[in-house]
């Protein structure tokens, strides 16, 4: 599976293959077989602490983001009503918002590696 899943996660990221993979300890991230296929295509594997359910602080920190955001509603109508809400979210928090925690910048400019910074507006 793993063999089927990297190329297809290497042409999301625009033909670039990471550098490093971090997972979970579960069996299929941990397993000979994919342990040996990150090796011969050059990626640098990392796991989280074990029984440690929060190691990961990037996406620990848009969770924390999206249950404070004031338009989260308490209930979802449906799956879909979920799915269109946290698609616009993760777009807004990827692409649009400039994080305090990474010098004002987005996630999506740090991933690509051409930082921005906001525009600023004054009222005057």
């Amino acid at each position: 599976m793993a063999r089927r899943f990297q190329p297809d996660a290497v042409a999301a990221n625009n033909g670039i293959l990471p550098g490093y993979i971090h997972a979970d300890n579960g069996a299929s991230r941990t397993s000979k077989p994919v342990s040996a296929l990150l090796v011969d295509l050059g990626v640098t594997r990392s796991h989280s602490r074990p029984w440690v359910s929060n190691d990961n602080p990037y996406s620990e920190a848009q969770f924390k983001t999206l249950k404070y955001c004031p338009s989260l509603p308490e209930r979802f109508a449906s799956i879909g009503a979920a799915d269109r809400f946290c698609r616009a979210f993760f777009t807004y928090c990827n692409t649009d918002h400039h994080h305090s925690w990474i010098g004002l910048h987005t996630h999506a400019t740090v991933h690509d590696g051409t930082p921005s910074v906001p525009r600023l507006k004054f009222v005057g």
